[in-house]
């Protein structure tokens, strides 16, 4: 028969190994956990990026610049984009016009992945996991190999009802461009930047 400070050895070492292979959103994580049909992939840049908030007239009104990056996670049977989380690091604000309303940032320590991509605050989180996104990820292949995926955003997430924002990302292997445009010319309060204002690379 097993002793009893066996038996308790035997369970502490059990929950251990759960507990260990329930860290895929830790910071120190590099990879999901084995089987499944998920995957990630991390993106990021070290030069910084861009984009521009809007007030109720489509002004911008508030410059918003940081380094960017992007955690994606995709089937790895099919290849399609599943859900996403999405910001700026080290974020500078300067407002253009009166009225600015800056945008709220986060510590780095409470962002997913932050010591593998090397965030430091604050922290500008712009798409984070299971926002609802209206008409889901669209991903089609466009010219030389170039693959896009897009989709549509409220107004910093929020938004009376409406969908503010089209976001597009064109990628190869190695690198991407991203940019978005203000669809909603209603309420406005969304983002707007230059086409290809997001530069980043696969790490």
């Amino acid at each position: 028969m097993k002793s009893k400070t066996t038996s308790i050895v035997a369970l502490l070492l059990g929950a251990l190994i759960d507990l260990t292979s329930c860290t895929a959103y830790d910071g120190d994580s590099i990879t999901p956990p084995a089987g499944g049909a998920e995957a990630y992939q991390y993106w990021k840049n070290t030069t910084e990026s861009s984009y521009y908030l809007l007030d109720s007239y489509g002004k911008r009104v508030t410059k918003v610049t940081g380094k960017p990056f992007l955690v994606l996670t995709y089937n790895k049977v099919s290849l399609d984009i599943t859900d996403c989380e999405f910001g700026l690091s080290e974020v500078t604000q300067v407002q253009l016009a009166g009225g600015g309303v800056p945008e709220p940032t986060l510590d780095a320590e409470s962002i997913d992945f932050y010591k593998k991509l090397g965030l430091k605050s604050p922290v500008d989180l712009i798409v984070s996991w299971n926002v609802n996104l209206p008409e889901g990820i669209n991903k089609s292949t466009i010219e030389n190999g170039v693959q896009q995926f897009s989709f549509l955003h409220p107004a910093n997430a929020l938004g009376p009802g409406k969908n503010s924002e089209k976001w597009v990302f064109n990628y190869t292997n190695e690198t991407m461009t991203a940019g978005v445009t203000n669809v909603d010319t209603y309420y406005f309060f969304g983002r707007d930047s230059e086409i290809n204002a997001f530069k980043l690379l696969k790490q």
